[in-house]
């Protein structure tokens, strides 16, 4: 950071300290270099204060020690106004460039809320119309009438880690990326490529269950940018999941363990030996291991959420609390 100062000074005199919160920068000005040793502002003609540079008025002392007392004050009086004038100048550049930032954060977290919430939507309606329209026979096309919908949805999801590895969300980065990436490496691997799965009634159910999850929590964000709470929303934001995410995690189970013979069979995925690279792959394997991780997921997952409904619900109530207390 390069800062261009009014006139010279005598880097013989200058000296700084570098403590917790701040750096203490002490310039001795040249004598001959403006009449009276004093500058009308602390940059050059054309320069600008930068955001972080703040004046200690505590520690301001006037460096014109051959002027009268009488003429002293108003030269100190002078360049203090000065002084507090470019720096509110820079504090009211700083606020407007942060309340810029702030709206640029929550269109942009507005817009993906609202347009997965569309999605999402989507997929959970015609699963809802199938079902109601064509009995339990739907429970097979339900892969076939929503799948490219909820794909779309699923990578878009991947947003979601970034913002909460960025800061633009409150959470978690790796809670965000062992749900998506479970998802996704169920929906593009697991699902996808296995014709006879896609018409199990796991997938249909288990659709239902990740679309259900999607169409409360999104409202639940969308109201949150705007410091807006539905009660019941919230209620249902850390309630819900106590029933949809353990059978969520049951469905993944059955669907992983329907797939497997299907995989052994077809050898999708698998890399037998002999072949050039000497590396042989069994995707059943791999398979299994995932059903570990689903129970490892589970139950990190779980707690999560649990210790997240205590908080906020404990703090909701405390809050309905102080509103009752100052009606009455």
């Amino acid at each position: 950071m390069r800062l261009s100062l009014h006139s010279p000074i005598d880097p013989e005199e200058c000296s700084f300290h570098i403590l917790d919160r701040q750096i203490t920068v002490k310039l001795k000005k040249r004598r001959t270099e403006f009449p009276k040793n004093a500058w009308p502002r602390l940059v050059a003609e054309n320069g600008r204060s930068p955001q972080w540079l703040k004046i200690d008025f505590d520690r301001w002392v006037s460096t014109d020690d051959s002027d009268s007392e009488k003429e002293k004050p108003d030269l100190d009086a002078e360049l203090l106004r000065q002084f507090a004038s470019e720096t509110k100048e820079v504090e009211l550049t700083s606020k407007n460039d942060d309340d810029d930032d702030m709206g640029i954060k929550a269109t942009y977290l507005f817009a993906y809320n609202l347009l997965q919430f569309i999605g999402f939507s989507a997929v959970f309606s015609t699963l809802m119309i199938s079902y109601f329209r064509e009995g339990p026979d739907a429970r097979a096309n339900g892969y076939k009438h929503t799948a490219h919908i909820l794909m779309m949805c699923q990578l878009a999801a991947f947003l979601e880690v970034f913002n909460a590895f960025f800061g633009l969300v409150k959470g978690s980065a790796v809670t965000s990326l062992m749900q998506v990436s479970g998802r996704a490496f169920m929906l593009f691997l697991v699902i996808r490529n296995n014709p006879e799965i896609q018409k199990n009634d796991c997938v249909f159910y288990l659709f239902c269950v990740w679309t259900s999850v999607e169409v409360i929590r999104y409202p639940y964000y969308m109201l949150e940018l705007f410091q807006r709470e539905i009660g019941f929303l919230t209620w249902l934001r850390y309630s819900a999941w106590i029933v949809l995410y353990p059978a969520g995690f049951v469905l993944e189970g059955l669907c992983v363990v329907y797939s497997l013979e299907w995989y052994r069979l077809s050898g999708k995925f698998s890399i037998p030996l002999p072949n050039a690279m000497n590396i042989s792959l069994d995707f059943p394997f791999i398979l299994q291991c995932y059903l570990v991780g689903i129970v490892l997921g589970a139950v990190v997952l779980l707690q999560y959420m649990f210790a997240l409904r205590q908080k906020k619900l404990k703090r909701g109530g405390k809050d309905d609390k102080k509103k009752i207390k100052k009606k009455q």
